[in-house]
């Protein structure tokens, strides 16, 4: 089995900590929107930082697919207006 590289290894590990702190901050806020709303017991806290920790570092994946989507949607409008 070949691992890769010490300085791949070195970027992926920063890209693992700054998804890691990114996922947490968005998290964190996401869930202080709820956290005010909910009984505020322990375990409804726990519960929704998780789905918080879970959707901030979710975020940025979904904010890359979105700006896929619609560059390819103006990329097909734009070759469809053109053989007009």
């Amino acid at each position: 089995m070949k691992f890769a590289s010490p300085e791949l290894q070195k970027a992926r590990g920063a890209w693992m900590a700054m998804r890691f702190m990114l996922g947490a901050i968005l998290g964190f806020v996401f869930g202080l929107y709820f956290v005010g709303t909910l009984h505020e017991t322990a375990a409804t806290f726990a519960k929704v930082w998780a789905l918080s920790f879970i959707v901030g570092y979710a975020a940025p994946k979904i904010w890359t697919a979105k700006a896929d989507a619609l560059v390819q949607s103006v990329k097909v409008a734009s070759e469809g207006g053109s053989n007009q």
